[in-house]
């Protein structure tokens, strides 16, 4: 099963962009992007294995971690699962970088939030993607406001 090309293919639709839209802010071409959502090389028929450079290109150009792509492709998440799992990165990613100082309070107001969030099933099919951004923007302005006070 073509788990990437699936996965592309409804993050295509998703963002309302063109294959060679994504493409060119992948950084790779049309016709690779187009073999990567088919699954297959129409010169040798066979399936295709993408590169780490590729998973990186793609993730940059996507804006999900190239551990995400990895999982995706190896079909460790699954369709339904995408969403949750895009959100779940990015938080984490935030999470890791330069917030080490986070208190244990705020950190577990944080996992709190995401437990509400999956409990709720609040999903990209009750909020936009541009609602979630800036949901994920004012968690980050309340949690710079709590660091900030905590001096």
């Amino acid at each position: 099963m073509n788990y990437l090309g699936k996965y592309l293919k409804k993050k295509l639709k998703e963002l309302k962009v063109s294959e060679r839209e994504i493409s060119a802010k992948c950084g790779i071409s049309h016709s690779y992007l187009n073999q990567l959502i088919k699954g297959v090389n129409p010169s040798t028929k066979k399936n295709i294995s993408p590169t780490l450079i590729t998973f990186e290109k793609l993730s940059s150009g996507l804006g999900v971690s190239v551990e995400f792509l990895q999982k995706v492709a190896r079909g460790i998440i699954l369709e339904d699962d995408y969403f949750a799992a895009e959100k779940k990165v990015v938080v984490d990613k935030f999470l890791s970088s330069e917030n080490k100082n986070i208190s244990p309070d705020l950190l577990k107001q944080i996992n709190d939030f995401q437990n509400f969030i999956s409990i709720v099933g609040l999903d990209n099919k009750t909020r936009s993607e541009n609602e979630w951004t800036e949901l994920i923007y004012e968690l980050k302005s309340l949690i710079g406001k709590h660091m900030q006070e905590r001096g």
